[in-house]
């Protein structure tokens, strides 16, 4: 109904207000339809060949960018590893940053801000995706010359969107969740002149990388590491009783780094 009011209303006012219920039903389903898929379960035991999905997004968004005054560039390194989890998922994870980055450059070029790519003619605002790895990670990075973010550092919080008005600001978040769902990490950081770059970081192989939590006061007095072992782990909590238990360390882990001591879990 307010879609038709926004078309046939004679009143910019009402007209206005139309197309404002208009974009917020269409944030709420959106909202509503990113939570139902992310209690989805998923199949994480595929083996995700990422140069090919690569090519097939840029393949399929390449000409409409172009058209847009937008260079797609897709930078790969030979025989990149195959990645195991889920390729859809890890498909809307791409797609998502593809998508951010088109339309922070469409909001640079919608103030006149030029690209700091190239010179004269060449000049052209440009989204980069790069992959290359390491012996245990895969690293892909989506970069643009866009506007950049607001808060990089909030951008994967839920209902935190990138831009005032763009979606619901889940997209980011379930990024963030699907990222650590592959057991990889994912960051955001604000480019200079100006544009950003997201840098996924993915485990090669079965899944699952080897992170730690490390916390520790400006200058620690001893270390304390929760090694395996489950009901054998043993250690001495902050009033000197003994304690038993795998999960010992963490319940204690703040006490510990306000005695001065750094607490490493693994």
């Amino acid at each position: 109904v307010a879609d038709l009011i926004a078309h046939a209303a004679a009143e910019a006012r009402v007209q206005a207000d139309a197309k404002r219920i208009v974009q917020e039903a269409r944030r709420m389903r959106e909202m509503v339809e990113s939570l139902a898929n992310c209690w989805q379960p998923a199949q994480m035991d595929e083996e995700v060949e990422v140069s090919a999905l690569l090519r097939e997004l840029a393949d399929a968004c390449a000409s409409r960018l172009e058209e847009r005054g937008v260079r797609l560039l897709l930078e790969e390194a030979e025989s990149l590893p195959a990645i195991r989890g889920n390729r859809e998922r890890l498909r809307q994870v791409i797609e998502h940053l593809l998508t951010n980055a088109a339309q922070s450059v469409a909001a640079a070029q919608q103030v006149g801000v030029e690209s700091p790519l190239g010179e004269g003619e060449d000049r052209q605002h440009t989204i980069r995706v790069a992959a290359n790895c390491d012996e245990r990670m895969l690293h892909l990075i989506v970069s643009d010359t866009g506007t950049g973010f607001r808060e990089p550092a909030r951008v994967f919080d839920p209902f935190y969107a990138a831009a005032p008005g763009k979606g619901a600001g889940m997209g980011l978040s379930f990024c963030y969740g699907i990222v650590h769902e592959h057991g990889g990490e994912i960051n955001a950081f604000n480019l200079h002149p100006h544009g950003a770059a997201v840098v996924v970081d993915l485990p090669i192989g079965g899944g699952v990388s080897e992170r730690v939590l490390y916390l520790a006061p400006g200058n620690p007095k001893l270390a304390l590491v929760m090694l395996p072992g489950g009901d054998g782990v043993l250690a001495i909590a902050p009033d000197g009783k003994i304690g038993k238990g795998g999960n010992f360390l963490v319940r204690t882990r703040k006490a510990w780094v306000a005695r001065g001591a750094a607490v490493a879990i693994p």
